[in-house]
């Protein structure tokens, strides 16, 4: 069977969650993970119809009450077969971090910070002066990496900037660092 008759089915959002879930779990669905994910999401908004239309209107607690009705399908999403395009998680959640706001509002739309990607090991090369070239001067800089053959991730937030000419460590109270173990990584709105 197709999945588009399942998923356009008129009675798909009323699906117990364990059907939901076994489909999830097929791998041969021939569909596109993002329109699969349109489909869990539309199925969890019908399990909360307090939730409003427009995603304008969210609060956090609202992203919160999806997230409980969908933590139980959100393992069986896969999240790397999703482009680029289709998932804007992060900038809002980091935004949040370098604003020192305790909670963020993900999809926000009033996000002040432009991310663009400087420099990628694996285009520009892993060498400490390619860093620096690439880097040298530049402030408000994010840093995500991950650790060859482990589950770790690890980076960073430099308010600062880079000085490839200076020896010498400078004080702030804006950066921070983090590491996160990919395995215990839960899916978080």
């Amino acid at each position: 069977m197709h999945p588009t008759i399942i998923f356009e089915a008129e009675n798909f959002q009323s699906l117990p969650e364990d059907k939901l879930i076994s489909i999830l779990k097929r791998d041969d669905l021939q569909l596109e993970e993002s329109k699969i994910w349109e489909y869990v999401i539309q199925w969890g908004k019908a399990k909360n119809q307090t939730l409003p239309t427009n995603l304008d209107e969210w609060t956090y607690d609202n992203f919160l009450t999806l997230k409980e009705a969908l933590k139980q399908c959100l393992p069986y999403i896969r999240y790397f077969d999703l482009s680029h395009e289709d998932v804007l998680v992060l900038p809002p959640q980091i935004s949040s971090w370098i604003d020192r706001k305790e909670k963020s509002t993900p999809y926000n739309e009033n996000n002040p910070y432009e991310f663009k990607l400087l420099i990628r090991g694996s285009r520009d090369g892993f060498d400490v002066k390619n860093f620096y070239n690439i880097c040298h001067k530049v402030s408000n800089t994010f840093i995500v990496l991950k650790v060859e053959g482990t589950e770790e991730i690890l980076g960073g937030y430099n308010p600062i900037g880079w000085d490839k000419n200076r020896n010498q460590w400078r004080k702030t109270q804006d950066s921070f660092a983090f590491s996160l173990k990919t395995s215990n990584m839960k899916i978080q709105f």
